[in-house]
C-alpha cells in the first residue's frame, strides 16, 4: 500500500509541476483556448495506454500505473486555459519541462525510490505523451525549446516509435533488476 500511496503522491506532484510550468506560457501569451473539446475518450485512453506501455517494462504494476498517470498529467496546462489564463495549453510539452520535472521528482522522492527510477518513469511518461500527441493529430507541433523560443516544431510520424521505444529503454534500464529476477526464475 505504501508503494501505491507514493505513486499517487508522485503523480499529483507531477501534475502540479505541469500546471506550474505552464505559467511559462505567459511569456508568449495567447488567447485562452477551450480545450474541453479536445479532451476525448480517445485522447485520455491513448495517453493512458502509451504511458502504461512504457511503464509495464518495469515489470511492476504500480510503476506502470504511475507512468500512466504521469503521461496524462503532462496536459495539466489545459486546466489553466480552461480558467481563462492566456497560455498555450501545450507549453509543458517542452524538453525544458521534461528535464526540470525529472530532476525535481527524482530529488524530492529520492528517499522513497531511487533517483534513477523516478527519473526514468518521468522521462518515459513524457516521451510516451509526446508520441501519442503526434499520432492523435490536431496540434501544430511542439514548443520543444520554450522558454528560450516558442517556435513550434513538427515531429515526423516515424518519431512515434522512436519516442515510445526510448521511453521503454529508460524504464527497462532503470528497473533492470526486475527483468533479471524474471530471467533467473
Amino acid at each position: 500500500m505504501e508503494r501505491l500511496q507514493l505513486a499517487v503522491i508522485a503523480s499529483i506532484v507531477y501534475a502540479v509541476l505541469s500546471v506550474t510550468y505552464s505559467f511559462v506560457g505567459l511569456l508568449s501569451p495567447q488567447p485562452p483556448v477551450n480545450v474541453v473539446g479536445y479532451i476525448t475518450a480517445e485522447e485520455i485512453l491513448g495517453h493512458a495506454l502509451f504511458g502504461f506501455a512504457v511503464g509495464i517494462f518495469s515489470f511492476d504494476l504500480v510503476i506502470a500505473l504511475q507512468a500512466t498517470a504521469f503521461a496524462l498529467a503532462v496536459d495539466g496546462g489545459h486546466l489553466l486555459t480552461q480558467l481563462g489564463v492566456p497560455v498555450n495549453p501545450g507549453v509543458s510539452h517542452s524538453l525544458t519541462f521534461m528535464i526540470l520535472s525529472t530532476l525535481l521528482l527524482g530529488y524530492v522522492f529520492r528517499n522513497k525510490i531511487s533517483f534513477r527510477k523516478m527519473a526514468a518513469i518521468a522521462m518515459a511518461a513524457f516521451l510516451s505523451h509526446m508520441a501519442f500527441d503526434i499520432i492523435d493529430g490536431g496540434f501544430n507541433g511542439f514548443q520543444l525549446f520554450n522558454p528560450f523560443t516558442f517556435a513550434s516544431i513538427m515531429l515526423p510520424v516515424w518519431s512515434v516509435a522512436a519516442l515510445e521505444l526510448l521511453g521503454i529503454a529508460f524504464v527497462a534500464f532503470a528497473f533492470k533488476e526486475n527483468i533479471l529476477s524474471l530471467v533467473r526464475r
